[in-house]
């Protein structure tokens, strides 16, 4: 039985059966919350779900609630929360019909996210274990770049850009906005800098409301950071962290801020958002980095007791088998990153 089918069943018997049926299962909270879902009312239903998820651990639409709350957390842009909950149901779960739905949306959340390995890694493992499956042709738009003519020349020409977008996205069935994104992606990893800026510098003017707004700006960051135009990807970045609801966006873009300054000399901003991270976002990937970096500036600035308890905090942070890396001696690693004026 397929994804839908199944739901409409499911949903056949909420509406219809007797209350015993179902008595102490959570039916009502669960029918509540996909009647949020379905409205489009996802931070609603995020909540609902998560409700469930606590109350009803064991019950019989627990896989469901899973799904249906990371779905939820794609649709507000927050994938970072989808993609582990999604993950551990594909991998964990125990109901066949979900697992196809649920490797789409853990691609989808990677193309959010803009993990082209894993995309790629993740659409060989959907090929061979669904390989008639409806959403093959949709998946084609994250990877249709390698397969068009168009890029396979030496050069492309600005004035291509438009024309080669509507031509992807008439024969990918994508919205013009992806088709351009896309093809700023492309650019970027053929090391053409100039026309990926101009690209994502049109996309922004054009699409200002796309999914991948934010991505774009935070992409045509990384290019002005390899023109040294620092002052300009500042402020870009700065745009990111106070409006894109990607966490990882923000946290992505902090520690860009931070390395620029490091990279500028000016050691007493990069500690500012070294610090943001470290203390705001402690679990995130790049929050040992940041106390590493944070510690390291304190201890160059003389501040010993402070840049010990920053370190005391990284043994802290890290598990048993970690936490003897996190003793060994660290300058020499760090200060290779750190200009001539604060070493020495």
């Amino acid at each position: 039985m397929d994804f839908r089918k199944k739901l409409f069943v499911i949903f056949l018997l909420l509406t219809i059966s007797a209350p015993s049926v179902f008595a102490d299962s959570g039916d009502d909270l669960f029918k509540f919350g996909m009647n949020l879902y379905q409205n489009g009312k996802y931070a609603g239903a995020v909540k609902v779900f998560t409700n469930y998820l606590k109350k009803y651990t064991d019950s019989d639409f627990t896989e469901e609630a899973t799904y249906f709350l990371g779905s939820s957390f794609i649709e507000l842009q927050e994938y970072r929360e989808a993609k582990e909950l999604l993950t551990e149901l594909f991998y964990t779960g125990n109901k066949v019909y979900l697992k196809e739905e649920t490797l789409y949306k853990i691609i989808i959340i990677l193309a959010g996210l803009g993990d082209h390995e894993q995309i790629k890694e993740n659409l060989e493992i959907f090929r061979k274990k669904f390989p008639n499956s409806a959403y093959i042709n949709k998946l084609k738009k994250l990877d249709f770049i390698k397969s068009d003519d168009a890029l396979k020349k030496e050069s492309i020409q600005k004035d291509d850009f438009e024309e080669l977008a509507k031509k992807i996205m008439d024969r990918e069935n994508i919205p013009i906005d992806s088709a351009y994104y896309f093809l700023g992606l492309d650019l970027q990893q053929k090391d053409a800098s100039e026309k990926s800026e101009y690209l994502y510098t049109i996309f922004l003017q054009k699409f200002p409301k796309s999914i991948w707004y934010y991505n774009a700006k935070y992409m045509l960051s990384l290019v002005l950071v390899q023109k040294k135009a620092y002052k300009t990807a500042i402020v870009n970045l700065k745009e990111i962290y106070l409006d894109t609801p990607d966490i990882d966006l923000k946290i992505n873009s902090l520690y860009l801020i931070a390395e620029i300054n490091i990279s500028t000399g000016r050691i007493d901003e990069a500690e500012k958002y070294y610090r943001m991270i470290s203390e705001d976002y402690k679990n995130s990937p790049l929050a040992e980095d940041s106390y590493y970096m944070l510690g390291e500036i304190l201890k160059k600035q003389g501040k010993e007791k402070e840049s010990a308890s920053v370190f005391s905090t990284i043994v802290g942070l890290r598990n048993e088998k970690d936490n003897k890396k996190a003793k060994v001696e660290t300058t020499e690693v760090i200060t290779e990153k750190l200009p001539k004026s604060v070493t020495e």
